[in-house]
């Protein structure tokens, strides 16, 4: 699936909510980008893209929404990230199924924070990311 590829060097870059991380992109022998990692700086991982993964389920089966997130947590654990605790919630988007784990503080749900798996209809890996955003102090 990946042969052929080259790393970019790699780049160090700042999260939308600050975190330092690398990035680093494996490109075709025409220079176009199929996957790209950021990791932060202790290596776990915090995001995974794949490029060119098509629309349609390519093994021509269509998995049911509990194969799907049982098979997100399969790719979670392959990847070494650890599964959040509770009950995801799975959404159809743009041909695509996205499982997807809130991060919670004091039992409310962060609003942008989780862990989200991007699969295709058959349960391939489209991408991740886990997003914690530092939190503010409790308003007095």
């Amino acid at each position: 699936m990946f042969t052929g590829l080259v790393s970019d060097g790699g780049a160090a870059i700042l999260s939308e909510a600050g975190e330092s991380r690398w990035l680093e992109r494996l490109v075709d022998t025409q220079g176009r980008e199929r996957l790209a990692v950021e990791t932060a700086s202790g290596g776990a991982i915090r995001a995974v893209r794949r490029t060119g993964v098509p629309l349609t389920a390519a093994s021509g089966v269509v998995l049911s929404p509990s194969a799907l997130i049982v098979r997100a947590t399969s790719h979670l654990a392959a990847l070494g990230v650890a599964t959040p605790s509770g009950v995801p919630t799975l959404s159809a988007v743009a041909e695509r199924q996205v499982v997807y784990w809130a991060r919670r503080s004091g039992g409310a749900p962060v609003p942008g924070d989780g862990v989200r798996v991007v699969l295709t209809l058959d349960g391939a890996l489209v991408g991740l990311s886990v997003e914690s955003s530092p939190l503010s102090t409790v308003p007095n």
